[in-house]
């Protein structure tokens, strides 16, 4: 046999037989690959029959500033009995100070019937859109009713300033405080005097209206007032220690006059009571008179 040829059918025989184990490796490396396959199906099998586990909603953290206004506007709004909103126009802080300070002087000033000083009188200018949020939670809690939560959040717009005291008692107060609003409310900016001065040309015979403060809503004593003359009309009414001296001095003059009525009645009848006893007397004495002597 030629050598060359022999090589030939070696070289066929051992590319034979290694073609042979490396099938037979790959025939035994099927079923793992199946066997693994299997496995990913009843793992996700067992997934999908395990219970889902929604994740929770963490609740919104407000920053430090957010928070204590809300918290300030809170008080607001269930601390005092007077809450009245203005919307303010370009307003210097020169003129912020002036109405705060007469309204400082307002509080600590009595009348000659008021015995006791004035409860402050109080001004904050206000973030607009964190009076919503508050409004929702007293609503929620049932501090206000629906009427009033549509009533003020229908008015939210614009800077909005609060004038608010924690007692009312003295309703003269909220005139003053109004005299007070509409003196500063009154004096006209550069541009509103432009304003003016084109009206004038225009509309002689018409006044122009300056009110850089003008009322918007207001809560007293938890009633809604809703405008300015309304607002005006309360501040006219007299004091609640006002009130109580008519009451009293109209108890007092009843008392008297139902005294001293007692007392006549009471005298009338004593007088009658003597009259009696003096007409029996007369008729006893006429008899005794007229019968004869023996």
């Amino acid at each position: 046999m030629n050598p060359s040829s022999f090589w030939r059918s070696a070289d066929r025989r051992s590319f034979i037989s290694t073609a042979v184990t490396s099938s037979s490796s790959n025939r035994q490396a099927k079923p793992s690959k199946s066997r693994h396959r299997s496995d990913l199906v009843q793992l996700s099998a067992s997934s999908s029959s395990s219970p889902s586990i929604t994740p929770t909603k963490k609740p919104r953290v407000y920053p430090i500033r957010k928070r204590f206004l809300f918290e300030s506007y809170f008080d607001l709004l269930t601390r005092n009995k007077v809450f009245l909103l203005f919307r303010h126009d370009s307003l210097t802080p020169a003129e912020w100070n002036s109405i705060r300070r007469q309204l400082a002087k307002l509080s600590s000033s009595s009348s000659p019937i008021q015995k006791t000083p004035n409860h402050p009188i109080r001004v904050q200018v206000l973030r607009t859109k964190l009076i919503l949020p508050v409004l929702k939670t007293l609503l929620k809690q049932n501090q206000i009713d629906i009427q009033t939560f549509n009533s003020i959040s229908a008015h939210l717009n614009g800077p909005l300033v609060s004038v608010t005291q924690s007692i009312f008692s003295h309703p003269s107060l909220i005139s003053k405080t109004l005299q007070i609003i509409d003196q500063h409310a009154s004096i006209p900016t550069k541009s509103q005097l432009n304003l003016i001065q084109q009206h004038m040309k225009m509309k002689p015979n018409e006044p122009f209206i300056v009110d850089r403060l003008p009322f918007v809503i207001g809560l007293i004593d938890n009633s809604i007032v809703v405008d300015k003359p309304s607002l005006q009309r309360i501040g006219a009414l007299p004091s609640l220690e006002a009130l109580q001296q008519q009451i009293l001095g109209s108890i007092t003059s009843l008392a008297s006059r139902l005294v001293s009525h007692l007392h006549l009645a009471r005298g009338q009848s004593i007088v009658k009571t003597v009259d009696g006893f003096r007409l029996t007397l007369e008729k006893e004495s006429t008899a005794s008179s007229s019968k004869p002597s023996e």
